[in-house]
Order: structure tokens, then sequence, then C-alpha cells
């Protein structure tokens, strides 16, 4: 007779699949071991946490793979509607910074953004606004 193991985890209620044996090396157990001595809880309830913010990670990542993506394609994009130029690579650059700041901007990256202004003044240039060339012309 099996036994299911229902936990609630992360404000669901989660279901245990069937135990499996895992061979590990050594030092990885050692690990796992130090882990639960030092934070309580079982082996395998470090190995569910391991893995869930593995996947939490992963799906970051390929979320900011797929923006990447997404850059390198507007600048492939923007290469080709543009002769470059000795001036063009002027424009392209800006582009790119521009599409690095939005995607700084979507991932919560403002104040990284307002640090980096910041040390641009200390060393004496002008940071880039859009706001400020959109009133300019």
């Amino acid at each position: 007779m099996s036994k299911t193991y229902n936990r609630r985890e992360r404000g669901a209620e989660r279901e245990l699949a069937k135990p499996f044996q895992l061979r590990m090396y050594k030092d990885q157990m050692q690990h796992l071991e130090e882990l639960g001595e030092r934070l309580g809880g079982s082996i395998s309830d470090h190995l569910r946490r391991i893995i869930d913010e593995s996947i939490e990670h992963t799906s970051n990542l390929d979320a900011i793979s797929e923006s990447l993506i997404d850059i390198r394609r507007q600048i492939d994009e923007l290469s080709e509607k543009q002769n470059l130029s000795t001036g063009g690579d002027e424009g392209i650059s800006i582009e790119l910074l521009l599409l690095l700041r939005a995607l700084m901007r979507n991932n919560g990256g403002e104040q990284n953004i307002k640090m980096v202004q910041a040390d641009i003044k200390q060393l004496g240039h002008t940071p880039f606004e859009i706001e400020k060339r959109a009133r300019n012309k």
C-alpha cells in the first residue's frame, strides 16, 4: 500500500511524488548533512528547496535570455537598415544602451541606473536622458 504525502509549501498544497533513490557524491551528501544540522530539517527538505530555487533561477535566466535575443534581433534589424558609415556606429551604440536600460528597468534595476548615472556625472560626463533629448528637439 502506497502512502501519499501532502505538504503545504509556498502557499499551495503540493503532493509529494513516490520516493526514489539518488546516488550522490560524498561531498554533496556531506554538504546536505551539514545543512540539515545547521538549519534543521531533513536532507529531502533541503533537496526539494534547492530544486525549487533552481527552477525559479532557470526561469529568470530564460526570461533574460529571451530579452537579450530580442535586443540582438533589434540591433541586427537596425544595422541592416542603416548604412554603417563612420558616424553610424553612434546610433547603434545609443540604441543598444537604451535597450539595455529598458531591460534593466523591466527587471527592477532603476536604482542601478541611477547609480551608474551618478558615476557618469562624477567622471565629468553628462548622462543620456531621453526626456531632455526630446525637449531639446
